[in-house]
């Protein structure tokens, strides 16, 4: 279905950001 194919691909994406923030975060302190 394809409802859970974008509900995978948001959680992959919103993972891949929370990522990325946690490496600005990092770079920062």
């Amino acid at each position: 279905p394809r409802d859970l194919n974008d509900a995978v691909a948001n959680k992959n994406r919103q993972e891949r950001v929370d990522s990325k923030v946690k490496i600005k975060r990092r770079r920062n302190s």
